[in-house]
């Protein structure tokens, strides 16, 4: 997560881990970060504002700013819109996250070669990425099947065209109760939609299942009508 005003780490740059001595980096580094080397500071997300942080981290002369989380949640670290610099970047990452980068520069301080770190901005394709060119094809498949669906009882001899039995009579009392039903179901997705969504994919699955059963039902006594016999007497 960047900031929107703050700076952006070049692609082709390798930084090198710093661990003030306050972890939260919240008072003067020990020590300058050495100049010849391009350095990212790793500090926690308590004790000041973020942009003491990022006053501290540059007076030091870090180019980069993690700011990890207490959780496995990564801060709004700008929700007060504080905190932005264009002279450095800051990221935004969850706990566990950190833990695993101070263990790995831990693990590198006995070697010739310390921790070294790349980042980059995701950019999105736009018009061009390939899930929302599924999705939009998606959608206008399905609107085009369900006016062919909804029109088969126009055509002569289809196989689709829906039964007198199965044709649903809709009463003046339908569209109110189908509101009222639809708004308590809401409230109580809102409140349990994490154990809920378990119950909701497998009426998903249940459903598909059960409709491709009756598509394929519908087209194979189409196509092969002698399937429709009944075996023995």
């Amino acid at each position: 997560r960047f900031p929107g005003d703050s700076a952006r780490p070049a692609e082709s740059t390798e930084f090198a881990a710093v661990f003030p001595v306050d972890p939260e980096g919240c008072s003067n580094y020990s020590a300058a970060v050495p100049e010849a080397v391009d350095t990212v500071a790793i500090v926690g997300n308590s004790s000041c504002s973020l942009a003491e942080k990022v006053s501290y981290a540059l007076a030091a002369g870090a180019k980069g700013l993690l700011v990890v989380s207490g959780s496995e949640v990564i801060d709004d670290l700008w929700a007060n819109g504080t905190g932005a610099n264009p002279d450095i970047f800051v990221i935004g990452i969850k706990q566990s996250s950190g833990q695993r980068i101070k263990v790995w520069s831990t693990g590198a301080e006995g070697s010739k070669e310390s921790l070294r770190m790349s980042f980059a901005a995701y950019a999105p394709w736009g018009f061009l990425d390939p899930s929302q060119l599924v999705l939009v094809g998606l959608a206008t498949s399905l609107v085009a099947a369900g006016a062919f669906f909804s029109t088969a009882d126009l055509r002569l001899g289809s196989p689709i065209a829906p039964r007198a039995e199965e044709v649903v009579e809709v009463d003046r009392w339908f569209p109110l109760v189908f509101c009222g039903m639809g708004s308590c179901v809401l409230v109580v997705l809102f409140f349990l939609m994490k154990y809920l969504i378990y119950v909701i994919l497998a009426l998903f699955c249940f459903g598909g299942t059960a409709q491709l059963t009756e598509l394929l039902h519908t087209g194979l006594r189409y196509r092969f009508p002698s399937l429709q016999r009944r075996l023995g007497t």
